[in-house]
């Protein structure tokens, strides 16, 4: 998902939207809107046909497009305003597939949000999407700047709606850019019905990248207290039809003038973990394999592990892709003996590689606050209870 400003004319075309009912031919669905003019800049005839337009694409590729305006974005940001709208005006279950393009006036900004097909579909250049539309938007032509974007989306599905293959865009979860704090991820989550508590305070799980992956800490030492990791409760969502067991998310606290405050707000997303059971692991680990590799292009890398201290394991299977801006997916088979008592589990790891980095700086600064602290004391010369 990308954000873009732009500059609005003073003077906006206020009409009222009446809803529009179109008949669709998907079964899921008898009547489905693809407008949602809030704002009211748009005439009932220029509704009437860009509702047209998305309808065409949806019935002939499933793909949902959904343009939207509003003068309120109720004092969120641009991201989480058009996320918790996108998935409270379209059922993410029934309609897997698609994108929002919203205009928000109030913060003079543009935002387009994307599930399913659409989060590889829509991986692109900063600039690309801002070269559809930034023109005509800040002539005042939203109009003629949604229909360009439908078309740039038919332009991105063609040819025969075939999932573009991937291996140079930004790999991402669920949407979220990399470095998002802990709270806005919380929001996110939050607007999928995903709820998320932090735990933070750890003395000995730092959450390296290698310990994410693998389970085995890295060889380099980190202070305690510099990370966060989530747990979940509630109803977890499917994730490619098939129900997760648990949804983690990791973040590094971030110094703020060289001081790790150790609050959430200071907080970047570094890393994010699916975990699948199953009786039949190994098609599970080939099925979705081949999804992602219709998603994300061929696999960069394959490995198998030996089993490390474990009961029961036989081996670990792994399948990297590798995005662009240092971004990793990272699909995990843990293979245990028939007569384990817990069923295989499959992971999916999204992976930015700045996350050691992160931790890395967030020791330092943890180390550096002991330094000060410890020399504060001595200069204190303190002789109590000696």
């Amino acid at each position: 998902m990308k954000k873009y400003r732009f500059l609005f004319l003073s003077v906006l075309v206020l009409y009222f939207l009446f809803c529009l009912p179109v008949q669709s031919s998907s079964s899921q669905s008898a009547y489905l809107n693809h407008v949602s003019d809030m704002a009211k800049v748009l005439s009932i005839q220029q509704a009437h046909a860009l509702q047209k337009k998305a309808e065409e694409v949806f019935q002939s590729t499933g793909f949902d497009i959904i343009l939207h305006t509003t003068n309120d974005s109720e004092e969120k940001g641009p991201m989480n305003y058009t996320m918790e709208y996108y998935h409270s005006f379209r059922d993410a279950e029934r309609f897997p597939d698609g994108a929002m393009f919203a205009i928000i006036f109030d913060t003079r900004d543009y935002y387009e949000a994307t599930r399913g097909r659409g989060l590889a579909l829509m991986q692109r250049g900063s600039d690309e999407l801002s070269s559809v539309v930034q023109t005509k938007l800040s002539n005042g032509d939203y109009f003629g700047a949604m229909m360009d974007y439908i078309d740039y989306v038919i332009d991105i599905l063609s040819p025969n709606d075939v999932p573009v293959q991937t291996q140079n865009a930004e790999i991402i979860f669920r949407g979220i850019p990399w470095g998002t704090n802990f709270e806005n991820v919380q929001k996110a989550l939050k607007a999928e019905d995903i709820s998320i508590t932090g735990m933070s305070g750890e003395t000995w799980r730092k959450f390296p990248l290698r310990e994410i992956i693998y389970g085995s800490p890295d060889d380099f030492k980190l202070e305690k207290n510099i990370n966060i990791w989530t747990i979940t409760w509630g109803t977890l969502p499917k994730v490619a039809g098939f129900q997760l067991e648990n949804l983690k998310c990791y973040f590094s606290f971030l110094p703020v003038d060289g001081i790790l405050t150790r609050k959430y707000q200071d907080s970047a997303l570094y890393a994010a973990e699916y975990e699948i059971m199953s009786k039949d692991s190994e098609a599970l680990f080939e099925d979705l394999k081949a999804k992602l590799t219709s998603l994300y292009g061929d696999v960069d890398a394959e490995e198998l592990v030996a089993p490390r201290f474990s009961l029961y394991v036989i081996a670990e299977h792994y399948a990297f892709w590798d995005g662009i801006n240092d971004t990793r997916l990272v699909l995990k088979w843990v293979e245990n003996e028939a007569e384990a008592p817990w069923d295989d589990s499959v992971y999916i790891i999204y992976i930015w590689n700045n996350g050691d980095n992160l931790l890395r700086a967030a020791s330092e600064a943890a180390l550096q606050m002991i330094l000060d602290e410890e020399k504060e004391i001595r200069e204190q010369k303190l002789t109590d209870g000696l």
